[in-house]
């Protein structure tokens, strides 16, 4: 067996001796370059394979880690630990307990007069409806009800401002991916339930007035679960899993107009 001395000695002497060869040769620079070509071809073949190699080991784990839970939760759990670590040198508890990570601007071109301020589109229609008081010829009233799904995101973060968390919500959550909101007012006592095609983890606020909602176990809660019905009053909420139970309502047949917004969120909390 070869030591590696004994290697790197061959090699040496190889290499001087391929020195004073192109010496006597005289050749010029391109003759060189042309001679020495495949070398070159070579080492760029092993490099591209060694930086290909590490990208694809990099995806590899990633991908791991995104997509089999246990390899997440090993991975989320050293992941905290070192942000622990790091608390002495670098506070991130800020970032953590923030709402935004980019402070609000400052609103200079906010109208001081409150009386040429415009109202949000929801209290107009909201105050619209309620102020229609005509009549059908037999004398009773036009209930009415509006049930409406936001899905576009601009509109779904102007929401997010004007309608605050609730306390038990964590900061680490994701935020609500599409919202609701039902409106209604003296609307037909005998009218049949409304039920909402939503999906993931669901918080009802009732806004103003009141609600009656039923919660209905699904298959996998069946045999345990039985139908719930409540009444949601002004400032309730109610915080449901879609995996678990369906939601349906009632609109409101008071006289007084029911709002409610509902948030959906993605489950993979």
């Amino acid at each position: 067996m070869v030591g590696s001395g004994k290697v790197e000695s061959d090699l040496s002497v190889s290499f001087l001796e391929l020195l004073e060869a192109i010496g006597k040769a005289k050749a010029s620079d391109r003759v060189l370059y042309d001679a020495f070509a495949p070398v070159r071809k070579r080492i760029w073949r092993k490099k591209c394979i060694r930086w290909l190699s590490g990208a694809v080991c990099l995806a590899a784990i990633g991908l791991a880690v995104y997509y089999i839970p246990w390899v997440n939760w090993q991975v989320t759990a050293v992941g905290r630990l070192i942000m622990i670590e790091l608390l002495p040198y670098w506070d991130w508890t800020p970032l953590y307990r923030g709402k935004c990570l980019i402070a609000k601007a400052k609103e200079t071109d906010a109208p001081k007069n409150p009386r040429t301020a415009k109202a949000p589109a929801i209290a107009r229609m909201v105050d619209l409806l309620a102020s229609n008081g005509s009549l059908y010829g037999n004398g009773t009233a036009r209930g009415w009800f509006v049930q409406l799904r936001n899905c576009a995101l601009p509109p779904i973060k102007k929401t997010r401002t004007m309608f605050e968390k609730p306390y038990f919500y964590a900061t680490h959550w994701e935020p609500p991916y599409t919202n609701w909101l039902l409106l209604s007012r003296a609307f037909h006592p005998g009218a049949p339930e409304l039920t909402p095609n939503m999906a993931g983890l669901v918080i009802v606020h009732q806004m103003r007035a009141r609600l009656s909602v039923t919660l209905r176990p699904r298959t996998e809660c069946k045999d345990s679960c039985r139908a719930l019905s409540l009444t949601l009053h002004q400032q309730q909420s109610l915080l449901f899993s879609t995996s678990l139970w369906n939601f349906s309502y009632l609109p409101s047949d008071g006289n007084e107009t029911s709002v409610t917004f509902i948030t959906e969120t993605y489950e993979s909390l």
